[in-house]
Parts: C-alpha cells; structure tokens; sequence
C-alpha cells in the first residue's frame, strides 16, 4: 500500500511512498481524505484550487490543508483526481459530493496537517507527515 499509518500518541501520523513525490502527494491526498468520511464517493460535483507554496515542506502542508478547510468548509466527501506542480504552486482538481449523513459518517476531525517532523524525500518519493486530529 503506497499509504501507511505510523505510530503516533495522539495525533495521526502518515507515511507515503510512490514512484514520484507527485505521485505519493496525490495517495497521501485521498488517504488523507478518507480519513474525514466513511463512504463511497459519487462523482456529482467537480471541485478545484490552487495553491501557493515556498518550499518541500510547504507544498505538503500547504495542499493538505487546503484539501481539510474545502471539506470543512463545502461539507464535501470527495477524492483528488488531479495534480499539477508548477514551480511555487499546485493545482488539484477532484470530484465528490455533499455530506450526506444517510451515507457518510465522519471518521476523524482532522484539524490540521503540521510540520511536525515532516519528511520529503523528492529523490525516493516519501512524505511522511502529521494530522492533528
């Protein structure tokens, strides 16, 4: 499995490991995702956004937590089907649908992604990361 669960006392810690960084941000994005809701995802609606980073580090940060304040925000269940890195920003682009409470149940309120010993390996496309839950 590209994504993993790493031990951690109280928060949720995050292990990712692909072929490219692009590739394991675009597994960490929807494990992370299916962290928030139980449930299939219906395609119904197409979400997207662009964000701006200086850094590794940040790039991680920076999209994870936009992906977490879309869902909070928009009450979506949804799944990343999309990434572009350029430069000092990332566009993502997924599809999902409105929280229904007949079919989805919240799993985990995840408040933030950190930079609690963050790692990226560009070179062996790990991240390794962790949510504050």
């Amino acid at each position: 499995m590209p994504v993993t669960i790493v031990d951690h006392t109280a928060d949720i810690r995050l292990r990712a490991q692909s072929r490219s960084i692009q590739k394991s941000l675009l597994e960490l994005s929807n494990f992370m995702l299916s962290l928030i809701y139980e449930g299939t995802v219906k395609a119904e609606e197409r979400i997207s956004s662009t964000v701006i980073f200086s850094d590794a580090e940040g790039c991680v940060v920076s999209l994870l937590s936009d992906l977490i304040y879309n869902s909070d925000v928009r009450m979506m269940n949804y799944r990343v089907r999309l990434l572009r890195i350029d430069k000092w920003k990332i566009y993502w682009e997924g599809y999902g649908e409105r929280f229904d409470e007949s079919r989805h149940q919240r799993r985990y309120v995840i408040k933030a992604a950190t930079y609690d010993r963050i790692i990226v390996d560009r070179e062996n496309g790990i991240i390794e990361i962790t949510l504050d839950i």
